[in-house]
């Protein structure tokens, strides 16, 4: 066995691997606009049903986690300690990536409404003696809806993890920085009012956008403000190698939630308050072709109750602790002895912490038909999505993630797709997904990630989601 600093940096990639920027049955199917309106703020409206509902029980649920560097197999192989070998550890250490990413996030949806207004319009037509005939167009579309929402984001630089396998002979003579490192997560209660309306059209073109407006409740919430530390390790001919560490420390880490049993008055007041806010826009071409640009969740949160800051700012040494772990010597010196070296400082300032601000493009193309009643709808669908965060913070990442998609629709009762991702926090992902409505009822379910189902040697997360409503044409 080596350093136990080890087994602390991979504890973070061995979180349940139940999403990330994608919800594929909500916004590669056509039954669940008002959920797709989360994610394609414009597309809120674009079905032939007039009114939409969930309520509990009949809502929306999703699960998600995965992360950059290591797959279903290698976690499972890190934590069957009486089988891994010390080339086994050695191997994964150098695989590390320079930022390695973990998320993951849980969403209930018990609350989500949607009601269309129409309006008479004058359109050419071939079939009317005047030349001209009547029919209903939509005006506008409201939608109204409640979520719990937790996300969380860890990040963890090579170097903390060749430090704590390794050791710090490897960078003797030489001050390093630590590297990217962070953790947060959130749990936060959003209240939205959604619009969106045709904004200018004619036989060829069909341009509309929308928006959300949020009040959020933050329930609550770890955030790391700042990470800007370095270490130096004295060079080879000094006495004291592997044993001195000087580091720069710059650190602030802040936290809002009770430490002791929260109250349900905890959790309906929250221990912060804060607004968001969704754009997007969507242009049509000739019915087939299809573009949607979204910025989402523009805005933050500020915290108030139950805050501790902790922080630390200035120049700390560590002289070491020699251990021997094939004796029954008491590694928590180790620990104990570093720790009180860094031991962070402590206050109670309120903090800001921004929501997971990221853009969203899809292009779309689809092949026209109608139903026995004369509704539309796109009997095929391919689909190319981008997603680019601005920060890592919960779905948001700065690492891009592409989703190609097709979806197939039988009628407008009916569609079964599948996607494939790359990027975001899963690299390489399969999933498939379905939506049906039946009667009044609508049911979609699926993922954006099933590889650990086939090939966990693949996989680096799995996602699940499934969707239940009401709609009225």
């Amino acid at each position: 066995m080596k350093k136990i600093l080890f087994f602390l940096l991979f504890l973070l990639f061995a979180l349940p691997n139940l999403k990330a920027q994608i919800n594929a049955p909500v916004i590669y199917t056509p039954h669940f606009h008002w959920q797709a309106a989360r994610y394609q703020p414009s597309k809120l409206g674009l079905s032939s049903t007039k009114i939409d509902i969930h309520v509990a029980p009949l809502m929306g649920i999703q699960a998600w986690a995965g992360n950059t560097s290591l797959s279903l197999e290698k976690i499972v192989d890190l934590l069957d300690t009486e089988t891994i070998t010390t080339e086994d550890v050695d191997e994964k250490v150098n695989d590390l990536d320079p930022i390695n990413r973990v998320g993951f996030g849980a969403y209930i949806q018990p609350l989500s409404l949607s009601l269309k207004f129409f309006k008479n319009e004058t359109l050419p037509s071939d079939t009317s003696q005047s030349g001209f005939a009547s029919t209903k167009v939509e005006l506008f579309t409201i939608s109204l809806d409640l979520t719990e929402r937790v996300e969380g984001t860890a990040l963890v630089s090579d170097v903390v993890g060749q430090l704590a396998w390794n050791g710090n002979a490897q960078f003797a003579g030489q001050t390093v920085s630590i590297g990217e490192n962070s953790v947060d997560a959130f749990w936060q209660r959003e209240i939205a009012i959604g619009a969106a309306l045709p904004v200018w059209r004619n036989r060829d073109f069909d341009i509309r956008a929308g928006g959300r407006v949020k009040y959020i409740i933050g329930v609550a919430s770890v955030h790391t403000d700042v990470f800007e530390n370095s270490l130096t390790t004295p060079a080879l001919n000094t006495a004291n190698i592997n044993s001195q560490l000087d580091f720069g420390l710059n650190y602030r880490v802040n936290k809002a939630f009770s430490e002791d049993d929260w109250t349900s008055s905890d959790v309906i007041s929250g221990t912060g308050k804060g607004f968001g806010l969704d754009l997007g826009g969507t242009l049509t071409f000739q019915q087939r072709y299809r573009a949607s640009l979204s910025i989402l969740d523009i805005g933050s949160v500020r915290y108030t109750k139950e805050v501790e800051n902790y922080y630390r700012q200035g120049d700390a040494s560590f002289a070491g602790v020699e251990l021997d772990f094939d004796s029954n010597q008491d590694d928590s010196d180790f620990l104990d002895s570093l720790w009180n070296e860094l031991e962070p400082l402590e206050s109670q300032e309120a903090f800001t912490m921004p929501l997971p601000t990221r853009l969203s493009l899809q292009l779309e193309y689809g092949v026209p038909a109608q139903d026995k009643n004369n509704l539309d709808y796109f009997r095929h669908q391919a689909f190319l999505t981008y997603t680019q965060g601005f920060r890592d913070i919960g779905a948001s990442t700065k690492k891009s993630q592409f989703n190609l998609a097709y979806t197939y629709s039988s009628s407008t009762r009916f569609s079964v797709g599948t996607t494939l991702g790359l990027g975001g926090y899963y690299g390489f992902a399969w999933g498939t997904y379905l939506s049906a409505q039946l009667g009044a009822f609508d049911i979609g379910l699926g993922s954006g990630n099933l590889l650990g189902a086939f090939s966990q040697r693949t996989a680096r997360g799995v996602d699940v989601s499934f969707n239940m409503g009401l709609s009225f044409r």
